[in-house]
């Protein structure tokens, strides 16, 4: 199947460079040791003993890197400490650090997000713009309290398969809802060529779907789904 990155074709989305320059199969280099070849294949680490050398080197090197680096390498252990919460990483002891290097990349919301939040409003759904969670994760629009959040993807975060035009959801994209589930939290996602065109009752019937994923309904009943605990209801 070929892809292309959707991304190209102009975003009407938020583009975050710390999760789009971050790719689970790119390497990481350290300028005054590339020749020695210091670098991870995220994807192809073999095993965690592997993982905790390189954790250990970064940590010896990371005065060395810079910021989006850094918030590369603040992603990463975050996806260690999630999957190996007992293994030897060096670079857990650096977190703070990473998180500042993370946090420090400023994010504006685009007119496709504001224009899902302003619906969203409109059909009495409170939340908050650009919330900041624990972990540092930027969310287009939760509600904190009870760790549900609506995502609103531009282009940048596809590809598209130039042979049916069907987009997926990129690397990056699909790393970040990891880690995101990961603390518990609850993601509904709103697509650029979902939102197109449509009508503006259309648009709420999509929206109304997409709170329904997370539990809250617009007509002022719960919604109950399997598994699902009923303090975590909502209802607008």
């Amino acid at each position: 199947m070929g892809l292309r990155d959707g991304g190209r074709r102009g975003s009407c989305g938020l583009r975050d460079d710390r999760y789009e320059s971050f790719e689970p199969n790119a390497r990481i280099h350290f300028p005054r040791t590339h020749e020695h070849g210091l670098g991870v294949r995220l994807c192809g680490m073999g095993s965690k003993s592997n993982l905790s050398e390189f954790g250990s080197a970064a940590a010896e090197h990371l005065g060395e890197v810079d910021d989006k680096q850094k918030s590369q390498l603040y992603v990463v252990t975050l996806f260690v400490q999630s999957r190996w919460p007992n293994l030897d990483f060096a670079l857990s002891t650096q977190l703070e650090s990473l998180r500042s290097a993370y946090t420090r990349s400023e994010v504006t919301p685009s007119k496709f997000q504001r224009s899902v939040s302003a619906l969203l409003v409109q059909m009495g759904w409170s939340h908050t713009e650009e919330y900041v969670t624990d972990e540092g994760f930027s969310l287009d629009l939760a509600e904190p309290k009870s760790k549900r959040a609506i995502e609103v993807d531009g282009p940048s975060h596809f590809l598209q398969d130039v042979s049916t035009g069907e987009y997926v959801a990129n690397g990056p994209t699909r790393f970040k809802s990891r880690l995101l589930r990961s603390s518990d939290w609850e993601v509904a996602h709103v697509s650029f060529f979902e939102w197109g065109d449509r009508s503006d009752q259309e648009r709420r019937e999509l929206l109304k779907a997409k709170l329904a994923q997370l539990g809250i309904c617009t007509g002022g009943a719960l919604v109950v789904e399997p598994g699902r605990h009923h303090s975590r209801q909502g209802r607008i």
